[in-house]
């Protein structure tokens, strides 16, 4: 993991329309037709940050 990766996985953690900024929790989301996602979550705006963990349309293109 590089660098910036890291620090954007970092900034991703909390909300910034939270004042002062909060820590999101973190879920991981499974749709069997399209994927595991992970999803932090604010627990006053909800979703802040979406990431794909693994794709359905990835795996079948492989």
């Amino acid at each position: 993991m590089s660098a910036n990766e890291i620090a954007d996985e970092k900034w991703q953690r909390f909300c910034l329309d939270c004042d002062p900024p909060r820590l999101c929790t973190r879920e991981l989301l499974f749709f069997p037709d399209l994927g595991a996602y992970r999803v932090r979550v604010c627990p006053e705006h909800g979703a802040c940050a979406m990431e794909t963990v693994v794709s359905t349309a990835e795996a079948a293109q492989r």
